[in-house]
């Protein structure tokens, strides 16, 4: 029998799911509140949940019982069944102070992992050992490891002086460690020995902590805070967080920066991704107008998808791109699910789960084929199908939570409800190996959890909230794909089948869902065919395929590949066995025979104009020339390859080409008849170089010369024996001359004719004249081609030189000032001159006004004459004087006027005088009426003035020196006073004044007024003793003084707890500072203790004894403390503090306490008598809501803690169908009771605050 199943493929079926779907459900009771808060499993199907407990629980869901109690007020009980939910082992976990779970994880060891937070002492040992965990500051966060037995293998805090949160805790694929969570102030993130410490922000800082499975410290990092409700590590171990946010928060915690903005009117959900080293990939958020809130995340494999759901109200739109796809909500708050990509976070779809009131998607999982499960609570009446369609469930109490299936692409398949009449809420959903979906919670009173027609109730007798346990299978529809063989048979359908089609069997399994099993049934019939036998060509070859490309192969030849070559005669065969085992075969002959024999002989050459016959034999078979042609012979007279085709009757073909090559005749060509000028000859050629040649004047070369007339005709025969012939007839004409004599030299100006004889013909000169003359005045070499009426010609060359005229051009008058020199310049060097003054030279200058003219003369003997009249002009006359030396302080007038004159100082100045004030020599330059300039220049010197600049009053303390300083060091002084010294004293207040005189004698004159004030008079007080923490004051008070104390105080009185040596500096109001010093001891006070011997009592109990204070002596003090008895009764209601105070010999006490709670024990009286309020959600971080369905209104809340003290109380006035929030941002985790009063009735409900 041959293998035959190929796969198996589960595939949920949405008509089958939740039929009988039920398997058992555990009720976690006790005489208080229980709540379940997360439930996994591990590789062999055992199950764990979390209870968190007030009072008392028994931890064993079955018949046995298992209490634990809680040590103070709220604790966890830690619960392992079998895959029956048959009872294992429990453990306790709890402490002084609050405790709770809120994740479970199992690795793949079968250790269990509980994280969540507390404060005050937390024992993690649930052994007779202790494991003490203790909290720094208000909450912390803990995580605990035990082993498949429930020891406890390593346990860790994470806290400091501040608060933290615990928001998410996953395990890696290595089974490393993921902890996200708030911290406030400095904490120290490694808990192993070393030292890692973040400090956060004033408010407040997210973590990101990552250790191995031991516990070991890995990384840690902070980032910006928001509020993360689950924490997910995907396929690829990226670190996934899911929660909401407010205003601006940047997600990525490196330096870079990606921030996000929630938008309307509270928080934005988001998703946010890091790499395994917790370095940033992206963050998305989805954001409406009013709250939204991611409260699970899963991913999905088979598509690389996020899955996320929560709750918002309003409307929110699903697309965190540029793009909307928003969803509304159909009443108050709804739940969703978005579906994204796992690259960037990108919207897949999104979609509602909506009513009236309250619904939201509280937890979800992904099964192995997409499917996705919810699970989470709903109010009245609310549609599961987000589709057209409707499904609706209806609560039958104010809250029931649900199980939901939606397919991969968000198509429901099936939804189911369970609750009583109270509240009834579901935390999480888990599935296990077998995909049976765990749900935990808590619900009240009665409540049926077999959702189908069978009825399975649990009670919580009415003592709070009982955690639950409940177990639900899923329905498959299991597709088998058999392919077998011909002759065989598959058992499916109830009995063995031979044929293809689909076969239904139905069994249950294990977790009791009926469930189908569709076998599709293939009956393999492998064909393979190589066709019919046949004959081949010899030569040739043949591809043989056997077809059935996954088959396995073997040839005859000892081939096992789907094809073979043959190039034999001989008998094939081959044999396939498919992938299913299934064998078949087929065989083929083939025959060689001979082909026809074709030969067309050697290629071919030839001239043009020629033809050749090709023949291809074979007369009796078929042929086919590569020119289309079927015939036996071809005419062929082009050049080209010749190729034929031939089929005998056995279908053998031949084929022959043959090369045709058709040669080009020469071309000769000598031209038209025509004619030479007599003298000249003429070359005639053949050209085609290589070939031979064959004149008629006997020449055998390519190129002949001729001079004579006559008829000259030439043979030529190519390299390939071609031959062509032309001729020519040339004819004798009578020649032409043409002289244009000798070269010509002239001076410029004169006209040249030039004449190119010989009337009546054609002239082209190079100027472009076409006549027999030209007339030239431009220097140059002139030439002219002249042509007879026979074509004859003849050209000659004369050069004309037209020596250029001397030339200077003078204005009609030349003006010049007689300090200047009056140059003449004739220019036209080498040339003679001749002045009208007889000088010879080209330059003369000009002594007097007059008319003065030249004549030139050049090389070449050409002349030219100028003239003009000189004309010059006075000077201005101009003395500033000798260099002055002065004061500085003086004013210098310098004086440069002339008549008509304008002036040019180098100051910038243009008048005839200026004023000068500093040191520099200047200059003026004066110009007359003619233009003509003079100028002259002065050195003037200021010497230095002695300056001092005193102020008009000057203030001297009257412990310091009144220095007076005339400064301007050399010169001589003469004070008021009669002192002649640079410096003088000034021994009282007065006017003092000074006159200095420097060594160029010049004077300055000051004088200021002298103050001198009192310094102030200050006694702080003897030296002191006092006790440790008595403050003393130290005064210094001055009238209008500051103060300088060395503590750095700067009043004028200082409170002093500390011994030491003080000292302060009093200044007055002029200044003036004085300095005092005091000694402070202080005793040490007694050191005390004192430690109450309980830190809780009932109100109602009797009076304790206070007698634990030491030193003895001391008096004890406090609420309700007479003497040394405390009663509770006497102190009231509350947390109080007991002091003792002991006092020493040297007067000094000391003092220590300790905290005692006085509670109430018993119940907080109240009854529910209103099924028509609804208060959600619970439990709650942020906003409680408080609906009002009755039909009268709401007008008195209060809140208690489990200890009875009212937390909150109110006047209110909530008509019917409408709501009131309470904030709880500020409540401490835990337990409370809320009551309402309405008119004629009483509401009691108890509520959880989470954080």
């Amino acid at each position: 029998m041959k293998p035959y199943l190929l796969c198996i493929l589960f595939i949920l079926s949405g008509s089958l799911l939740f039929s009988q779907s039920f398997l058992f459900a555990k009720r976690f009771h006790g005489n208080d509140t229980q709540v379940n808060s997360d439930v996994t499993t591990d590789a062999i199907g055992n199950i764990f949940t979390a209870c968190n407990f007030y009072g008392s629980v028994d931890a064993d869901p079955g018949l046995g019982v298992t209490t634990f109690t809680s040590v103070s007020s709220l604790d966890i009980a830690i619960v392992k069944l079998d895959s029956d939910g048959d009872f294992i082992w429990a453990i306790h976990l709890g402490g002084s102070g609050f405790s709770n779970s809120s994740v479970l994880e199992t690795d793949i060891e079968g250790n269990v992992f509980v994280f969540g937070y507390f404060n005050g002492t937390l024992d993690m040992d649930p052994t007779a050992s202790v494991f003490n965990l203790v909290s720094a500051g208000s909450d912390e966060i803990y995580c605990g490891k035990y082993d498949a037995d429930g020891n406890l293998l390593w346990a860790a805090k994470f806290g400091g002086t501040g608060t933290e949160q615990n928001y998410g805790f996953a395990l890696d694929n290595d089974d490393n460690i993921v902890i996200h969570g708030y911290f406030q102030n400095t904490v120290d993130f490694n808990p192993g020995a070393g030292t890692f410490n973040l400090t956060a922000g004033v408010m407040g800082n997210d973590f990101i902590l990552k250790l191995d499975n031991d516990g070991n410290f890995l990384w840690a990092l902070k980032m910006d805070s928001f509020w993360g409700n689950e924490t997910m590590v995907d396929a690829e171990n990226n670190i996934v967080i899911a929660g909401e946010f407010f205003e601006t928060v940047d997600f990525d915690p490196s330096p870079s920066t990606h921030n996000l903005t929630a938008y309307g009117f509270g928080a934005d959900a988001v998703v946010l991704k890091l790499d395994s080293d917790g370095n940033y990939i992206w963050a998305v958020a989805f954001s409406g107008n009013m709250n939204e809130q991611v409260l699970s995340i899963a991913e999905s494999t088979l598509d690389n998808t996020y899955i996320t759901g929560g709750f918002f109200e309003g409307t929110m739109d699903a697309d965190p791109g540029a793009e909307i796809s928003n969803i509304i909500s159909a009443g108050y708050v709804d739940g969703f699910t978005i579906k994204i990509n796992n690259s960037d976070g990108s919207l897949v779809w999104g979609k509602g789960i909506g009513g009236l009131g309250f619904q939201s998607v509280n937890d979800l999982q992904v099964d192995e084929t997409g499917g996705i499960h919810f699970t989470g609570a709903f109010e009245q009446t609310a549609d599961f199908d987000p589709s057209g369609s409707v499904f609706n469930l209806t609560s039958a109490g104010y809250t029931d939570f649900y199980r939901l299936v939606w397919t991969s692409a968000g198509e429901f398949i099936a939804a189911e409800k369970i609750g009583g009449t109270l509240s009834d809420w579901s935390y999480k959903i888990h599935l296990d190996n077998s995909g049976a979906e765990l749900i935990t919670g808590y619900f009240d009173a009665t409540v049926d959890f077999d959702p189908g027609p069978s009825t399975f109730n649990l009670s919580s007798e009415f003592t709070g909230w009982d955690g639950f346990l409940a177990k639900y299978c899923t329905s498959y529809t299991i597709h088998n794909y058999i392919n077998i063989c011909e002759g065989e048979s598959f058992f499916a359908g109830g009995e063995y089948q031979t044929a293809t089609g689909d076969y239904y069997d139905y069994y249950t399994p294990l977790e009791g869902c009926d469930s189908t099993v569709i076998t599709h049934l293939n009956v393999n019939v492998p064909i393979v065919d190589l066709g019919l036998d046949t004959m081949i060509c010899e030569g040739n070859n043949i591809l043989l395929n056997a077809g059935n490309s996954e088959a396995t192969f073997t040839w005859s030849t000892g081939a096992e590949t789907q094809t073979i070559t043959v190039s034999e005669t001989g008998i094939y065969s081959v044999t396939i066995t498919d992938v299913a085992g299934c064998i078949a075969s087929d065989e083929i002959e083939i025959n060689m025979v001979s082909g026809p024999v074709v030969f067309l002989g050697e290629d071919i050459s030839m001239c043009s104009g020629e033809s050749v016959e090709l023949d291809a034999g074979n007369s009796e078979a078929e042929f086919l020339w590569n020119t289309g042609a079927i015939t036996q012979t071809i005419t062929v007279t082009t050049s080209g390859n010749y190729g034929v085709s031939v089929t005998n009757d056995a279908g053998c073909e031949a084929i022959d080409i043959v090369t045709v090559t058709v040669h080009t005749n020469p071309i000769v060509d000598l031209g038209l008849d025509t004619g030479i000028c007599l003298g000249n000859t003429l070359l005639l050629n053949a050209e085609n170089p290589g070939a031979e040649y064959l004149w008629n004047t006997g020449s055998a070369n390519q190129i002949i010369e001729i001079d004579a007339a006559g008829l000259y005709y030439v043979t030529v025969t190519n390299t390939f024996n071609c031959f062509s012939s032309d001729s020519i007839f040339v004819e004798i004409f009578p020649a032409i001359t043409v002289d244009l004599n000798d070269d010509i030299e002239t001076c410029d100006g004169d006209v040249i004719t030039l004449d190119s004889g010989f009337p009546d013909v054609e002239y082209l000169w190079n100027t472009g004249a076409i006549t027999q003359t030209i007339d030239i005045t431009e220097s140059g070499t002139y030439y002219v081609f002249v042509t007879n009426n026979f074509g004859c010609s003849d050209a000659d060359t004369v050069v004309v030189i037209l020596n250029e005229i001397p030339f200077v051009e003078f204005p009609d008058t030349i003006e010049y000032c007689e300090n200047e020199i009056a140059l003449l310049d004739a220019e036209n060097i080498g040339s003679t001159y001749l002045w009208s003054t007889g000088e010879t030279t080209q330059q003369i200058i000009a002594a007097s006004s007059g008319i003065y003219d030249v004549e030139i003369s050049n090389d070449f003997g050409c002349t030219y004459n100028a003239e003009t009249f000189v004309n010059l002009f006075p000077i201005p006359e101009i003395s500033l004087g000798s260099d002055i030396e002065s004061c500085y302080g003086e004013i210098i007038l310098l004086d440069g006027a002339i008549p008509s004159g304008t002036y040019l100082w180098n100051t910038g100045a243009t008048t005839s005088t200026i004023y000068v004030t500093t040191n520099g020599m200047y200059s003026v330059e004066v110009t007359n009426a003619f233009g003509c300039s003079n100028s002259d220049s002065i050195e003037v010197i200021f010497n230095a003035t002695p300056f001092i600049a005193f102020d008009d009053s000057i203030g001297f303390c009257e412990n310091e020196f009144a220095l007076l300083d005339a400064e301007n060091f050399g010169s001589t002084y003469l004070w008021n006073t009669g002192e002649t010294t640079q410096q003088i004293i000034a021994p009282s207040s007065g006017i003092y004044s000074v006159e200095i005189t420097n060594i160029f004698g010049c004077y300055f004159f000051e004088e200021t007024e002298v103050i001198i004030y009192e310094i102030p008079e200050i006694f702080i007080n003897a030296d002191t003793a006092l006790c440790a923490g008595t403050p003393v004051i130290l005064d210094a008070t001055i009238t209008s003084g500051t103060y300088l104390w060395n503590t750095g105080a700067t009043t004028s009185n200082i409170y002093v707890v500390n011994g030491g040596t003080y000292s302060v500096t009093v200044t007055n109001t002029f200044g003036c500072t004085y300095s005092d010093t005091i000694l402070v001891i202080y005793f040490s006070p007694p050191v005390t203790t004192f430690n109450l011997s309980t830190d809780i009592i009932c109100i109602e109990d009797a009076a304790i004894t206070l007698d634990t204070g030491s030193p003895s002596g001391g008096i004890y003090s406090g609420p309700g403390v007479i003497g040394n008895l405390f009663t509770p009764s006497i102190a009231g209601v509350g947390t109080h503090t007991i002091s003792y105070t002991y006092t020493d010999t040297n007067a000094c006490t000391g003092s220590s306490s300790d905290l005692i709670t006085v509670t109430i024990c018993q119940n907080i009286e109240g009854e529910n008598t209103n099924s028509n309020i609804s208060i959600f959600p619970n439990p709650v971080n942020e906003f409680l809501t408080i609906y009002n369905r009755s039909a009268e209104a709401l007008e008195f809340i209060e809140m208690y803690d489990l200890s009875g003290r009212i937390t909150f109380s109110k006047n209110i006035s909530v008509l019917p169908d409408n709501y009131f929030q309470i904030p709880m941002q500020n409540y401490v985790a835990g337990n409370y009771m809320v009551k309402i009063l309405s008119d004629s009735q009483v509401y009691l409900e108890q509520i959880i605050i989470t954080k």
